[in-house]
């Protein structure tokens, strides 16, 4: 009797899944199983969970920009205006490269510490307005651009504080 086959082809590996039919009772290899799926992407090298990181990190880097858009307009209103806006930007893009490549805890709070800081510091700008400067005591506009960058910094924080407690007690995070 000859041989036939009723499956015919390779797995994801390349061995041969050939099977010969039987004496009537055809049989089919089954396929190899699948390999095991991590419930979460970690790059090597890293303990935290990717997502909330790379979210944070860009959010971060997105905030930064803006703020540099900022500081032509500051500027022009006060000098320490543009002074704290070019210092805000350049930590906000340099913290985000920084948690791309070092998630340890004590970065991770420094984002907090900081987005947090400047969400609230927006906020008291445009409802009271802020105790110094050359408009102290006047509540600013809100602009596209204000929303924009606090939307980000909001983005922040949420990731961060949604990441840091998942990492609470995991060997080598401190």
């Amino acid at each position: 009797m000859e041989s036939r086959s009723v499956f015919r082809g390779t797995d994801d590996s390349g061995a041969d899944m050939t099977a010969p039919a039987g004496d009537g009772a055809s049989t089919v290899a089954a396929p190899p199983a699948p390999a095991a799926v991590p419930d979460r992407a970690v790059p090597p090298g890293t303990t935290a969970p990717a997502m909330p990181l790379r979210i944070a990190a860009g959010a971060s880097a997105l905030a930064g920009v803006l703020h540099y858009a900022a500081v032509p307009e500051h500027r022009a209103e006060w000098w320490a205006a543009a002074v704290f806006f070019t210092a805000l930007a350049a930590f906000e893009i340099i913290w985000a490269a920084q948690v791309w490549c070092d998630d340890r805890r004590p970065v991770l709070w420094l984002g907090v510490a900081v987005n947090a800081a400047v969400v609230a510091l927006w906020a008291v700008s445009r409802t009271s307005g802020l105790p110094f400067g050359p408009e102290a005591g006047t509540p600013e506009d809100i602009g596209a651009l204000d929303v924009a960058c606090v939307a980000a910094e909001l983005v922040t924080l949420a990731a961060l504080l949604w990441l840091l407690p998942a990492r609470r007690g995991r060997p080598g995070t401190d």
